[in-house]
């Protein structure tokens, strides 16, 4: 009898999770998911899209006078262990095209430019904190 319940919980507990390697990028831009991390290559820099703080920025079908920013919190894991945690913005209609207002925050050795947010919202439309994707570009001093 006492074997019915120890063998359920015996494999639930010997059940691999699914635990997400990170996936290699290089110095060229890419797209980091909520939740998701990327190594750096060649310098085996760690980096981790780790929450959305805000997204303020106008809806496409609005007139807003101020465009609105939206904030995301990162982390960045050098491979001698240094770690930081930092705040990448983004204002209101910059794309990956819009070089000139795109913002960069220089640490740890490495440049960090947040170059386009999506989903970009619609008035009628809301988007779930796991659907965002940001795409960045992440080069060495």
């Amino acid at each position: 009898m006492r074997l019915m319940f120890l063998l359920p919980l015996l494999l639930l507990l010997s059940c691999e999770t699914d635990v997400l390697e990170p996936k290699p990028v290089g110095e060229a831009p890419f797209s980091l998911r909520h939740g998701e991390t990327a190594v750096v290559r060649p310098s085996g820099a760690l980096i981790r899209f780790d929450e959305l703080l805000d997204d303020s920025r106008c809806p496409l079908d609005l007139e807003c006078f101020w465009e609105g920013k939206a904030d995301l919190r990162m982390w960045l894991r050098t491979p001698a262990a240094d770690e930081i945690i930092l705040q990448l913005s983004i204002y209101g209609y910059v794309t990956s095209a819009d070089t000139a207002r795109q913002l960069s925050v220089d640490t740890l050795g490495y440049r960090i430019t947040l170059l386009q947010l999506d989903p970009y919202s619609q008035r009628a439309s809301c988007s779930a904190v796991g659907e965002y994707v940001a795409l960045l570009k992440v080069s060495s001093l």
